[in-house]
C-alpha cells in the first residue's frame, strides 16, 4: 500500500484494506507471503464465496470461516459473484506485486474466480419508457442536483461520479459551444476529482436539450462562487466519491415513485444514452469519445492518437442526434 509507484483513490484503498482484513483473518496473521500457494488461495475463495452480504453485522461474534460454514449449512444467499471476484482480484493484485518484488516465484491467485451467470452486458438495463416518464415527471419542481444530475446523465451519458464531482470551472465555452470538461485537473476549484479510466478524460458539448431547459440559468447562480462545486448540495461520501451519496438517494427516489425495476439504477441512463447514439447513427469514434468508453479495437485505438481529433462543432452536431422521441415530443 506504500508503494510510491502506485496511485489509488480512497475508495480503492478502502477496498484493499477490507480484502487484507479478510486475508489476515482467513490465512492467519503470521502467514508468510512467500508461503502462500494455490491451495491457500482456493481456500480463501471457498470461504468468501459462501459469505452473505454484511457478514460481520449479521454474525458479529463469529469468525469469517465460521460464518461461511453457517451460511453454507443454512443455504443463505451469498454475496454477488461480482463482489466475490473483486476480493479475489485484489488478492491476485497483491500477489502480483509480491512476484514483482521477488517475494514469490509466481502468482498463485492468477485466473481464480467464481462464474458469474449474468453476462457483463446484462448487468444493467436501460430505463424503460414507463420508468423514464415516472422519473422525469417526479423531477418537476425539484432543483439543484436532484433535478439536473439525472438529466445530464440522460442527455450527456456521463457517469454518475463524473457529474457529481464537476467544479463550476468545468463548464466551459469552446468555439462558442458550452461544454463539460471531464478531467482530474483544476485551476481554482475543489481538488477532489477522480476518473475511472484514461478514456474518461474528455471535453464534450452540453446537449442542446439541457441548454433549452435552462441549464445556463442554473450556472449563472455561481458567478460569485467560481471556486465552488457545480452541485454543492452533494456531499462527499466516506470513500471520497460524491456519487455514493447521490446513488443511495436516487435508489430511494426510484422506490418512492415506484419506478424501480430489476437491473436498473442511475447507471441505466448510460445505457439509454448508448442506445440513443446507435439510433441516431452517431459516428463510432465520436460515440466512444462522448461516453468516455475505451475502444477495444487496437487499430481504431491507435488511429485515435493521429491528427488533432474532431472539432467541438463536429462533436456537437453528432451529440444533437441523440434524441428521445417518446419524451421530447
Amino acid at each position: 500500500m506504500d508503494d510510491p509507484a502506485r496511485q489509488r483513490s480512497r475508495k480503492t484503498v478502502m477496498t484493499y484494506e477490507s480484502v487484507f482484513k479478510v486475508l489476515v483473518e482467513v490465512l492467519g496473521e503470521d502467514k508468510d507471503i512467500g508461503e502462500i500457494n494455490r491451495d491457500d488461495c482456493r481456500y480463501v475463495l471457498d470461504v468468501i464465496r459462501y459469505l452473505p452480504a454484511n457478514a460481520k453485522k449479521k454474525f458479529p461474534k463469529k469468525t469469517l470461516v465460521q460464518i461461511s460454514e453457517i451460511a453454507r449449512k443454512r443455504k443463505m444467499s451469498p454475496m454477488a459473484p461480482l463482489t466475490i471476484n473483486k476480493y479475489i482480484s485484489k488478492l491476485a493484485a497483491m500477489l502480483s506485486w509480491a512476484v514483482e518484488e521477488e517475494l514469490l516465484d509466481h502468482n498463485p491467485a492468477k485466473n481464480l474466480s467464481v462464474a458469474d451467470p449474468i453476462h457483463q452486458q446484462g448487468k444493467r438495463l436501460p430505463f424503460s419508457d414507463w420508468q423514464l416518464k415516472k422519473i422525469f415527471t417526479a423531477l418537476e419542481g425539484k432543483s439543484g442536483a436532484e433535478y439536473w444530475v439525472p438529466y445530464i446523465g440522460f442527455y450527456n451519458g456521463m457517469r454518475l461520479n463524473e457529474i457529481c464531482q464537476l467544479n463550476v470551472e468545468d463548464v466551459q465555452q469552446h468555439d462558442g459551444i458550452w461544454c463539460f470538461a471531464i478531467t482530474r485537473d483544476r485551476t481554482i476549484g475543489v481538488d477532489d476529482k477522480i476518473l475511472k479510466t484514461k478514456a474518461s478524460e474528455r471535453t464534450i458539448p452540453i446537449h442542446p436539450r439541457l441548454i433549452e431547459m435552462g441549464f445556463m440559468k442554473y450556472l449563472k447562480r455561481f458567478e460569485r462562487k467560481p471556486r465552488s462545486k457545480l452541485f454543492p448540495d452533494i456531499p462527499a461520501g466516506t470513500t471520497g466519491y460524491r456519487s455514493d451519496t447521490f446513488s443511495k438517494n436516487f435508489r430511494r427516489f426510484l422506490r418512492s415513485i415506484e419506478a424501480d425495476a430489476d437491473r436498473t439504477s442511475f447507471h441505466s441512463f448510460r445505457h439509454n444514452f448508448r442506445d440513443a447514439l446507435r439510433e441516431g447513427n452517431v459516428r463510432h469514434e465520436i460515440a466512444m469519445l462522448l461516453g468516455g468508453w475505451s475502444d477495444r479495437s487496437r487499430s481504431q485505438a491507435t488511429q485515435m492518437f493521429y491528427g488533432r481529433g474532431f472539432s467541438i462543432e463536429t462533436i456537437y452536431e453528432e451529440l444533437a442526434k441523440v434524441v428521445y422521441t417518446e419524451l421530447d415530443n
